[in-house]
């Protein structure tokens, strides 16, 4: 995760994770209950650019080839940013390549800002956050 908590009331600004390699690991997840398999922090592989509070986040440059992956919920996930208060955080630049995901309908999920409970949208709204594959 690029972004967390607040530190002494100073929120987390700015941090950069980049340059990673995920390669030729067996990640196997049990099964899930109905409530997990939504939870935007579980899954095979998840980068997260911003955590609550989170500003400027930026996960780049992550390499995810040859893992197998056996989850009830989503493969890999890529999430911009938690929650309503994260803002302008992204992760970009993620190269995929001979991954075996089983087990779920989602093998890779990527989205910009994670729903608020239970599925609702975040009313007042997480902004500027993005995740995408490419971007290189």
């Amino acid at each position: 995760m690029g972004n967390g908590q607040p530190f002494k009331n100073r929120y987390a600004t700015g941090n950069r994770i980049a340059g990673v390699t995920i390669r030729a690991n067996r990640i196997t997840i049990g099964k899930a209950s109905p409530g997990e398999i939504n939870d935007p922090l579980t899954g095979g592989v998840v980068l997260v650019a911003g955590g609550r509070f989170g500003r400027g986040g930026v996960v780049r440059d992550v390499r995810i080839t040859n893992n197998r992956i056996a989850t009830a919920r989503a493969g890999i996930r890529l999430v911009g940013g938690m929650e309503s208060t994260s803002r302008a955080n992204s992760v970009t630049c993620v190269r995929l390549a001979g991954n075996r995901i089983t087990g779920t309908r989602t093998a890779v999920l990527v989205t910009p800002n994670v729903p608020g409970p239970a599925g609702k949208p975040n009313v007042r709204g997480a902004s500027g956050n993005r995740a995408s594959l490419g971007g290189c």
